[in-house]
């Protein structure tokens, strides 16, 4: 067995208003909740470990997209940049339903490109 990295990931998002308008009756919790390309993320947090090659796992750092102050550009390429470079396995709570959507969806809307996703890597 090979060393391999692993990223625990998780995203907080709001629905973007932009999109998908408040209710003007104040019954936000009676909708329903919106799909992932109608949220912004606000929040990107993902620890790194390292499998080693006897199957013992490493932790490595905790990370975030940016900085407190950061935009959502910057949280969302900041994530697509460290995960083109290390090219890890991902771990999710439903990232494969909402976090990953999510992420690709913002980085098409901020003009983001994320070939590391489309070639092969681990999902």
């Amino acid at each position: 067995m090979i060393g391999q990295d692993i990223l625990a990931v998780d995203t907080e998002t709001v629905v973007d208003r932009n999109l998908v308008p408040a209710p003007s009756d104040g019954g936000e919790e009676a909708r329903p909740f919106p799909p992932p390309p109608a949220h912004r993320v606000v929040a990107i947090s993902y620890a790194r470990l390292h499998r080693d090659e006897d199957g013992r796992l490493h932790f490595r750092d905790v990370r975030s997209g940016g900085h407190a102050e950061s935009g959502e550009a910057e949280l969302v390429d900041g994530f697509w940049r460290f995960f083109s470079q290390a090219r890890p396995t991902l771990v999710t709570w439903n990232g494969r339903g909402f976090d990953m959507p999510v992420l690709l969806w913002r980085a098409m809307h901020h003009g983001i490109a994320v070939p590391a996703w489309f070639e092969g890597s681990s999902r």
